[in-house]
């Protein structure tokens, strides 16, 4: 969850986390959880539903879309926006 006093402010704080973040470290914790080897494919090519055992898509998806959803260490799409967009202070949020 990246929360900021504004959206804008969320997203510049999303955006600087990315500029410093290891693209290669994300793609490799990604493989080693999912067991697909990310070498055999480019930025944009499509990766076909693979089912194993840490990995049941429902679609496919490019590496490009995994490093945006991944690059900063979960699986998760991250949560980005003032705190009254997100649900109210990170305070009162329970993980």
């Amino acid at each position: 969850m990246v929360v900021g006093g504004t959206a804008r402010e969320a997203l510049d704080k999303r955006e600087n986390d990315h500029r410093h973040a290891s693209v290669e470290a994300s793609l490799t914790h990604y493989s080693a959880s999912t067991g697909v080897d990310f070498s055999m494919y480019g930025l944009d090519e499509s990766i076909e539903r693979a089912s194993t055992n840490g990995n049941q898509r429902a679609k496919p998806v490019t590496l490009r879309q995994i490093i945006d959803q991944t690059v900063l260490g979960c699986r998760m799409r991250a949560i980005v926006g003032s705190g009254r967009s997100t649900g109210g202070s990170p305070e009162s949020l329970s993980f």
